[in-house]
């Protein structure tokens, strides 16, 4: 986003949510376990296509 909110808005807005709906650090927590969870599932998918063998070849129209 190019343009910001001036501080006060920011000050404003944050003193009347508080840690809604996490705080910084939680949301840093969160995001780094979606990562590692991201990691894992593209290594497995990368892995799992080497396993398969595709035999045959395919005919279209029929």
């Amino acid at each position: 986003m190019a343009a910001k909110l001036p501080q006060e808005l920011v000050d404003l807005v944050t003193s009347d949510t508080d840690d809604w709906p996490m705080g910084m650090n939680e949301a840093a927590k969160y995001k780094k376990e979606s990562e590692e969870e991201r990691n894992f599932a593209m290594k497995a998918q990368t892995e799992g296509i080497g396993r398969h063998h595709f035999e045959g070849s395919l005919v279209y129209g029929e």
